[in-house]
This record gives C-alpha cells, sequence and structure tokens, in this order.
C-alpha cells in the first residue's frame, strides 16, 4: 500500500536548528544537515499529522508513527488502503471493520487496553488515532529472549487479564489475544491493540474461525457460543508461549494448526521444568479443552495471577 502524503519543502534541524531543504529528498526517509551534519528525519504530511516512519503493516492496510501537531504528541495512525486501490466491496469490509474497531475502543475505559484519540472516516484512506506504544510487543521480547522470565511472564499476563476483565465490562470479547498485539508503553505496561475482530460477548462463532491459529479458542474452531473464557484460553496461550519460548501447538500450516487446538494441551510442567506449581495450575487451567472446565470468569484469574505475582515478589502490587 503506498500512503498518499505531501512531500515537505524544508524541516528544521533538531541540532542546530539550521532549515534544510528536503525538496528533493524523498519522505519518510533522512537527509543530512548541511550546517552541522547531523541526520535529519524527513516526515510527510498526511492529513493534519506528520509520518515519521512505518510501524507495521496489516491485511486491511498500514500503522504508522505521527507527530500530532495540534496536540503536539506522538500518535499510532492506522491507515486504510485508499478507495481506489481495491474494489469497492471489499472497501466497505474495510472501512467495517475498522469501524468495529473504533466503535470497540470508545466503549472500553482500561489503563491495559491502547487508547482511541479519533476515527477519520470522509479522509480518503480512513484512518483511526491510537496512542502510541513506544516499548515494543511481547512478541519481539519472546523472539529476542527465547521466552521470557516466570515472573515477569506473569506480571505481563496480569496486565492483559485486567484488559481482558475492561474488555468484557464493555460486553466485548477481544478474539484476537496474542503476543504480537500486546505492546508495552513508557512505563512498562502492557496494553492490548487490535479489536478489529472484537465481537459482543455470547456470540455464535458460526464455524467461521476468527483469530490468530496459535491462541485461538477451540470453541471459535467449533462454531459454539463464546465469552470471556474465549479470551482466558488466548492468554492461556500466550502464558505458555511466553514461559516455554513455544507455541502450545507449532504447525506448518494453519488449517492443521487450528485442528490441534481441538486436542487438550499437555499439562505446563511436563513440558517445562523448574516453574512454581501455581504457574502450571493456572497455565493448564486457562487452557482446558472445553469452556466450562476452565475458569468461569476473569476475576478469579486476576485474584490467581496477583497472589502468585506477590508470592514470588515482595515488591508493592497494584490493586486488583
Amino acid at each position: 500500500m503506498a500512503l498518499r502524503v505531501k512531500k515537505l519543502q524544508y524541516v528544521i534541524c533538531p541540532g542546530c536548528k539550521h532549515r534544510v531543504d528536503t525538496s528533493a529528498v524523498a519522505p519518510l526517509s533522512e537527509t543530512r544537515c548541511p550546517s552541522c551534519g547531523m541526520l535529519v528525519a524527513v516526515p510527510a504530511k498526511f492529513d493534519r499529522y506528520l509520518i515519521t516512519e512505518a510501524l507495521g503493516r496489516g491485511a486491511r492496510g498500514q500503522v504508522y508513527l505521527g507527530y500530532d501537531p495540534q496536540m503536539q504528541r506522538d500518535v499510532a495512525l492506522k491507515v486504510n488502503r485508499a478507495r481506489d486501490e481495491h474494489s469497492e466491496r471489499d472497501a466497505a469490509k474495510d472501512l467495517a471493520a475498522m469501524t468495529t474497531e473504533a466503535r470497540a475502543l470508545a466503549a472500553i475505559s482500561s489503563a491495559h487496553v491502547v487508547s482511541l484519540y479519533g476515527f477519520e472516516t470522509k479522509h480518503d484512506p480512513p484512518y483511526i488515532e491510537l496512542e502510541y506504544l513506544p516499548g515494543g510487543s511481547v512478541s519481539r521480547m519472546i523472539r529476542e529472549k527465547h521466552g521470557v522470565a516466570e515472573l515477569d511472564a506473569l506480571r505481563i499476563a496480569l496486565d492483559v487479564a485486567r484488559g481482558i476483565r475492561d474488555v468484557a465490562h464493555a460486553g466485548l470479547v477481544h478474539r484476537d489475544i496474542k503476543p504480537g498485539n500486546l505492546l508495552f508503553d513508557r512505563m512498562g505496561a502492557v496494553k492490548m491493540i487490535d479489536l478489529g475482530f472484537a465481537t459482543q460477548v455470547g456470540t455464535t462463532a458460526h464455524g467461521n474461525a476468527v483469530g490468530s491459529p496459535g491462541y485461538m479458542a477451540p470453541e471459535l474452531i467449533r462454531g459454539e457460543i463464546i465469552d470471556v473464557r474465549t479470551d482466558i484460553y488466548s492468554l492461556g496461550c500466550t502464558l505458555y508461549h511466553m514461559l516455554t519460548g513455544e507455541r502450545v501447538y507449532e504447525d506448518p500450516t494453519p488449517y492443521t494448526g487450528l485442528q490441534t487446538h481441538l486436542q487438550q494441551a499437555p499439562p505446563l510442567a511436563m513440558v517445562i521444568e523448574g516453574l512454581n506449581r501455581e504457574t502450571c495450575r493456572i497455565v493448564d487451567l486457562m487452557l482446558q479443552q472445553q469452556p466450562s472446565h476452565r475458569y468461569a470468569d476473569i476475576e478469579t484469574v486476576i485474584q490467581d495471577l496477583d497472589d502468585l505475582v506477590y508470592t514470588l515478589d515482595t515488591t508493592p502490587r497494584e490493586p486488583v
């Protein structure tokens, strides 16, 4: 997707404040200040924002780091494809998905879910303005560290569980909780992103397996009614991945990967040694095949994780 932007004719060097001519420089690149020699980023103008870099790409568009000069803050801009880049039908589907995400975020008040700043549908392409979370993803942490230390993984899971609670209070199920959708803010807290698959509690999946195969609850695959226990299963998959460095089920194809979630996961203690017994119990309970055999509610998950974090670390804990 080629983002339609306006080229800036000049930028101000942050080092020496010299006005640098960028009329011949490609947007989203760098040029050297002729006065002090400092490398200067060359942003692009998109609506009222200054776009500085691409953060990621999805099926419907791309996410960019931008600067909002009106509010004087960095933001994440989730931008759909332009309307003439795909069919009218696909454009309508993309806009509907973006509208679902924006409305879901607007309904949620949570310190553990990314904040919505704005939603613009009249602009082509349409976009969502979101809180910028600069600390990277849990997925990157797992990849770089080949897993996450037990106490750190439990703290992350506790943040996510609180986010699931707040999503559930809005009457919603996230449906796509996974390490790649968990980002760190400037203070190191974890926030959930990407509510494009969010749906009402009590929705029937109708066999439409929506989500990410490596973290998808069995009831989504079987086409059953979903509720908060669906997100609890995905949290269990995520916590398992953090602790072991591997997904619960590794499979080369999405279809067969989905089928493996219809089998009971092995007890965590059989997969990795040295974990606290309570950690293993919590993960095993989250990963039960039948929703009725999992935690019945997210509040109990939060309490168990909070108690375990307190047991393993005596630093002051956040109120539940």
